[in-house]
């Protein structure tokens, strides 16, 4: 933990960030209250340097390849692989084996969220004792910055189980050294700060399509969470799929987004942070460029160059058995995909993610599009899944059964359902959000998974994935603590709080 510790306190050295709409604020994620928190511009750039976090689990890279902690995760379920794999820590993810503590993903996924918590943390203090602010801006501001530290947590707490709460900086090695707390404890914490934030007189999203956080993002994620809540491994039941249901409605009836008609424009300039599009990390040509359009492309030999990609690109490969599991009739079979691609080198054939395609990228290999990552399909779903669950499994309720309908005759025009069960809803959110950060959360919260190419809904404890050597055991739930944060923090292996 020292390393990130250090990395933490010195973060006055990395003053920058990626917010499109905001890049000309000259963000900071060092705060030193004395020195920066003098005018409403300063605080405010303070509070956009903590949203700096969002893009580093999709943006990583290492020797010229997109393989980002974000891939690591997505290759969990068994769905996809890598196109070259060829170190042991990959293998660790891809085939399922015994995941390390050693592992530098495990680390960089540790490292990617607890780094911007301490930002926010900083903020959360220092903008709390400022008086260069009315309360009403200051409100708003500390809305953001609470919103964004309850995501971080909600990654953290998803991806580790227990780990330590933490709502103060971090300033000295000795003030990190903590045991971890109960994933009751986090979400609790998570919950208490997304209300702070839902009370804050932050705007809707057809207000501010800035990039910023918005209510409609608030109230969005907290409907997630108490889904999540009400699964594994925290089982609160009816009580908590109700608040789900509750708060994705609240959305729904706000009429403050929609679903956009054509799937393929989700990434399109004209969508981004408005309609469906709730909260994205913000892109930007050339000042910050996003490397998810060339992540996701088949890797080129030298000799047969894609565009201006080289040998950067195509770091996952899909397994034909989840793309056959898709319903003949299903658009996105098309839209997501780029199918049958042939690798010069072996002739072998290929299915690549294309739902991150941006055209606008071939001549130089960066794109500025923006990467979704709440959308208002998710809150739709959301909504069928609570209400399901509310009524033992199926439903007929009519908020959820338009809200399920919406999305999938977006995608399987003309098959609406007048019921719908869980299995349809979890089936349906396999298909939607597949490669978007979100399948691995819902096989752990619900413990199933989908059976392709079958597309029936089974247990996920003893499946075996098409991409995985084993079928997944209990202990496959959770990452393991960094090795660099056991060693220099033995209090994270004693008993959670």
């Amino acid at each position: 933990m020292k390393k990130y510790i250090a990395i933490i306190i010195c973060a006055v050295l990395s003053g920058l960030t990626s917010c499109k709409k905001f890049l000309e604020e000259n963000p900071r994620s060092d705060i030193s209250p004395g020195v920066f928190y003098k005018t409403e511009s300063q605080a405010k750039a303070a509070v956009t340097g903590c949203y700096k976090g969002l893009e580093s689990q999709f943006l990583s890279v290492f020797f010229g390849l997109s393989i980002s902690d974000w891939i690591s995760v997505e290759t969990l379920p068994g769905f996809a692989t890598r196109t070259l794999v060829n170190n042991a820590e990959d293998i660790q993810f891809t085939d399922l084996t015994k995941i390390e503590a050693t592992n530098s993903y495990v680390a960089g996924q540790w490292k990617d969220n607890y780094l911007p918590i301490n930002n926010c943390n900083s903020v959360i203090q220092n903008l709390t004792s400022s008086g260069v602010l009315d309360e009403a801006t200051k409100s708003k501001m500390l809305g953001e910055v609470y919103f964004l530290r309850a995501y971080y947590y909600f990654q953290l707490v998803r991806l580790f189980g227990d780990v330590p709460l933490r709502t103060v900086p971090a300033t000295t090695l000795e003030e990190s050294s903590a045991p971890r707390n109960k994933q009751e404890t986090i979400y609790n914490q998570i919950v208490s700060d997304l209300k702070q934030a839902e009370g804050a007189g932050l705007p809707t999203l057809p207000q501010d399509n800035s990039g910023r956080v918005t209510v409609t993002a608030v109230k969005s994620l907290l409907a997630k969470v108490y889904l999540t809540m009400a699964g594994a491994p925290l089982n609160k039941g009816t009580e908590y799929y109700q608040l789900a249901y509750d708060k994705a409605k609240e959305v729904i009836t706000s009429n403050d987004a929609g679903l956009i008609p054509n799937l393929s424009d989700i990434l399109t300039p004209a969508y981004e942070n408005k309609v469906e599009n709730i909260f994205m990390v913000q892109r930007q040509m050339p000042n910050a460029p996003s490397m998810m359009h060339y992540s996701m492309l088949p890797i080129p030999t030298p000799q047969v160059p894609l565009g201006a990609y080289n040998d950067r690109s195509g770091a996952m490969q899909i397994k034909q058995e989840f793309y056959n599991s898709y319903r003949p009739n299903d658009i996105r079979n098309d839209q997501h995909y780029l199918y049958d691609y042939v690798y010069p080198e072996n002739g072998n054939h290929y299915i690549m993610v294309y739902k991150y395609w941006d055209g606008t990228a071939i001549n130089t290999g960066d794109s500025g599009a923006n990467i979704p990552l709440i959308r208002y399909a998710d809150v739709l779903l959301i909504a069928a899944e609570a209400r399901a669950m509310i009524d033992g499994g199926s439903t007929s309720d009519a908020t959820a059964i338009q809200a399920y309908n919406a999305v999938h005759t977006r995608a399987v025009p003309g098959d609406n359902k007048a019921t719908i069960t869980f299995d349809d809803v979890f089936r349906e959110r396999f298909w939607e959000f597949c490669f978007e950060n979100q399948t691995w959360f819902d096989m752990k919260r619900t413990l199933k998974t989908m059976d392709v190419p079958s597309g029936n809904i089974v247990n996920m404890i003893g499946y075996k994935a098409p991409a995985h050597g084993r079928p997944f055991e209990e202990t496959d739930l959770y990452l393991p603590i960094p090795q660099v944060e056991i060693d220099a923090n033995p209090r994270i292996l004693e008993p959670a709080q």
